[in-house]
């Protein structure tokens, strides 16, 4: 089985002088320096603004959450009581929320939920 070798590129490789003054890293070249601190300047930035917008919605995320989770509450507590289910809060057609029994209920769930958001999950 012959094996052809490959043909080795014609064109010269630019190399640099390299001595005992030349940085390995390239530490001293002011563009490169300049144009990596404009890159992770940028990074910054662009993180930055994902983050605050990531946490701007999940805060006006948490009142509706606890709005839904208080009209469940409140729901089941009304069918499950044989109290009249038509007791109204001020003007509104409403059911009267704000009573002991749910919002007991509701600062419970809300605790829960609090603790359980805490422990890492894998598959997030």
């Amino acid at each position: 089985m012959d094996v052809e070798p490959r043909a080795i590129n014609p064109e010269p490789i630019e190399t640099q002088v390299i001595d005992e003054t030349v940085p390995l890293l390239g530490g001293d070249n002011e563009a490169a320096t300049a144009a990596n601190a404009a890159i992770r300047r940028r990074t910054v930035i662009i993180l930055t603004t994902c983050l605050v917008t990531l946490e701007l919605g999940l805060y006006l995320s948490a009142a509706p959450q606890t709005e839904l989770s208080e009209q469940n509450i409140c729901n089941v507590y009304y069918s499950s009581r044989s109290e009249d289910p038509t007791k109204l809060s001020g003007s509104t057609q409403q059911y009267d929320c704000k009573i002991e029994p749910v919002q007991t209920e509701l600062a419970f769930l809300s605790a829960w939920l609090d603790t359980l958001g805490t422990i890492p999950s894998e598959s997030t």
